[in-house]
């Protein structure tokens, strides 16, 4: 983990921010994944934090994790690989 913020370190607007913006990414999932099993369903969480872009995270709240996950997607496909 240390390796990846010091790569996206500059980017990142709030640094000193980025813990806890994994802190409530993580419990947003779980309790998704808790309400999905209670509801029966055969819908899963996402498994990366890359698949939370399908989610449209806010950036008010995720201003770091957003910024490293469209600035790592725009870094693959600027080298023509798939995220």
């Amino acid at each position: 983990m240390e390796s990846f913020i010091d790569f996206y370190k500059a980017d990142m607007p709030n640094i000193e921010g980025l813990d806890a913006e994994l802190d409530m990414l993580e419990t947003r999932w779980l309790k998704k994944a808790r309400e999905l099993r209670e509801l029966g369903s055969k819908h899963t969480v996402p498994k990366r934090i890359a698949d939370t872009l399908l989610y449209s995270l806010d950036k008010d709240f995720h201003p770091n994790i957003t910024t490293i996950l469209y600035t790592h997607t725009s870094h693959l496909s600027s080298h023509n690989m798939y995220v």
